[in-house]
């Protein structure tokens, strides 16, 4: 896989031990956080697509489960803009754990 397409986390984690709030997590312990969640749902974005396209047999499962997770966390992401216009670090906190939620009930 190439580094450059795929977010260190899905090449370091065991693809059935993904999840999308683990991502969240691990990308900000990486130097090049940009600490913007529009730029990390990028990168997640970018990633799954690469891994639901050349991505081993499993990582390709894996990538389309999360697919389906991760569009429900940018519905409530585009909830939470619209009524809070923009998201400060308290509120990037309540996402994750909501995104921790939506992991558990669709794992």
């Amino acid at each position: 896989m190439a580094r450059a397409k795929v977010s260190s986390y899905f090449i370091n984690i065991r693809p059935e031990e993904w999840k999308i709030s683990e991502f969240y997590e691990y990308r900000q312990k990486e130097k090049d956080f940009p600490s913007s969640f529009q730029k990390e749902t990028f990168i997640l974005r970018r990633s799954l697509d690469y891994l639901m396209k050349d991505g081993s047999p499993e990582a390709k499962n894996y990538a389309t489960l999360l697919d389906k997770n991760s569009r429900q966390v940018m519905f409530v992401a585009e909830g939470f803009k619209q009524r809070f216009r923009v998201l400060s670090l308290a509120e990037a906190g309540t996402a994750t754990g909501i995104m921790k939620r939506i992991d558990g009930l669709t794992t």
